[in-house]
């Protein structure tokens, strides 16, 4: 019990105390009884009760894989023990039934025993005492009255149980109980009014002979029974595949994401001078999409686009892309077709999440100056405006063959000179509250793709 958070603790203790408070009434107070009923029959109720409280359908995981919520048979039983002695029997029974489901197949543990025994005593006091107050005082069948009382009685049963249940286990796992509710018990209320409404006909056939109303409603309540056993498993099945299709589905978009980022580091290691370009890139613009908000599809496109921004350098002949002096016009001209070309190479790729738009637009500039299609300002991609804060940023701070690296400062403040003309003045305030906030310290770093980065400054 330890192990379980505060507020579940004391909801728990909560509980407990009102069950034995609701115990102690039950038996102290003198409510209707009926006068023929005998011990004997009480013996045989408490009896079914206990058989009945082990033969269960859980409907909610909650406390360390352990059942947290169940429907048994044992309702039924408490109903009909309500219906033919009384208030004072229905506690009884419902109190073996409770002990029965909490100690069969398998003990739960003892703080949940005590749970959910003091959960099913509140709910049979109060679901009892419903019932006469509706009834007008009497255990009698008195027709449409004695079928509303039995509505009643039956709708107080099923919110608490259902709803004490819900409140533990959202409690534990930090989940709303409503939802908890919705999700797991709603869709067991039919269950609860079929097996009232069987125990009350069986009662009201047999008024004088309690063995002869259970053995009456006992095949009808294992019909009903085994139905939600059925339906129950079926569901389970169900979820299971879908857990299992899943995992694959992840196996799969790991098994992906390491193709492309495979193929992504050969094709960066044909130039020595950009070594882990991309792998720098990628981590600095998914800090600054991070930074602005970008979340789902679109962070996973700017995840997967910085692998693959420079893939059409594979169409730019070596001797330019290697060339130790600087390009001429016409061969820069040549690399300006890189994001042609990547775009060109995945187009028949059906990525998941829009890559090919920043693969193709990571060069373009927010006063429309760039390539290949000259766009501006936010007719270019979100996506390909922070690519190319990051690509710039990281291309200015490495060295390469025709000139050495820049300070972290002078590519800084070169940057926010450009804001406004080649960059997206919003990218880069983005990129700047990641800058002041360092890399290193960034969360993505601390995943499991996170790799040795270079410090900023």
């Amino acid at each position: 019990m330890k192990t379980l958070p505060r507020q579940a603790r004391v909801f728990l203790a909560c509980v407990c105390a009102l069950g034995l408070v609701c115990f102690a009434l039950s038996q102290t107070f003198l409510l209707p009884a009926a006068s023929s009923a005998t011990l004997g029959e009480l013996f045989i109720f408490v009896t079914l009760a206990a058989f009945a409280g082990g033969k269960k359908i859980v409907l909610a995981k909650g406390l360390k894989n352990e059942e947290s919520g169940s429907m048994s048979l044992g309702f039924a039983i408490t109903f009909a023990a309500l219906l033919r002695f009384g208030p004072e029997a229905a506690v009884l029974v419902g109190t073996a039934s409770s002990l029965s489901c909490g100690l069969f197949p398998k003990k739960q543990p003892t703080f949940q025993l005590a749970f959910n025994t003091s959960l099913g005593i509140i709910e049979a006091f109060f679901g009892a005492v419903v019932y006469v107050v509706a009834n007008g005082g009497s255990l009698s069948i008195n027709g449409v009255q004695t079928f509303a009382a039995v509505l009643a009685s039956v709708l107080v049963f099923f919110l608490i149980n259902t709803f004490g249940v819900a409140t533990i286990i959202g409690l534990c796992s930090k989940q709303s109980a409503w939802r908890v509710w919705r999700g797991n018990f709603l869709w067991t209320a039919p269950g609860y009014f079929a097996s009232a409404s069987i125990s009350a006909l069986a009662i009201a056939l047999f008024k004088t002979s309690a063995p002869a109303a259970v053995l009456f409603a006992l095949p009808v309540l294992y019909l009903v029974y085994y139905t939600y056993v059925s339906y129950s498993k079926r569901i389970e099945e169900n979820l299971e595949h879908v857990e299992a299709l899943e995992a694959g589905q992840q196996q799969l978009s790991e098994l992906y994401f390491a193709t492309i980022k495979s193929f992504a580091l050969a094709v960066d290691a044909k130039d020595p001078h950009t070594h882990q370009h991309i792998l720098r890139v990628q981590r600095y613009a998914v800090a600054i999409a991070e930074a602005m908000g970008l979340e789902g599809d679109d962070l996973e496109a700017v995840n997967t686009g910085a692998l693959l921004h420079d893939i059409g350098k594979l169409g730019v002949p070596e001797s330019v892309l290697l060339k130790p002096e600087k390009l001429s016009a016409e061969e820069f001209d040549q690399i300006k077709k890189h994001p042609e070309i990547g775009a060109m190479i995945l187009d028949p790729v059906r990525f998941p999440w829009p890559v090919l738009p920043i693969v193709r637009h990571h060069h373009e500039k927010w006063d429309g100056s760039g390539y290949p299609d000259g766009l501006k300002g936010e007719d270019i991609p979100l996506t390909a405006r922070i690519m190319a804060v990051a690509d710039v940023y990281d291309a200015l701070t490495s060295t390469r063959s025709y000139r050495e690296a820049w300070s972290h400062e002078k590519a800084v403040g070169w940057m926010i000179e450009q804001a406004g003309s080649h960059f997206d003045p919003q990218v880069i305030e983005a990129f700047l509250r990641v800058i002041d906030s360092g890399f290193a310290e960034h969360p993505w770093l601390t995943s499991k793709r996170a790799e040795a980065l270079p410090k900023a400054a």
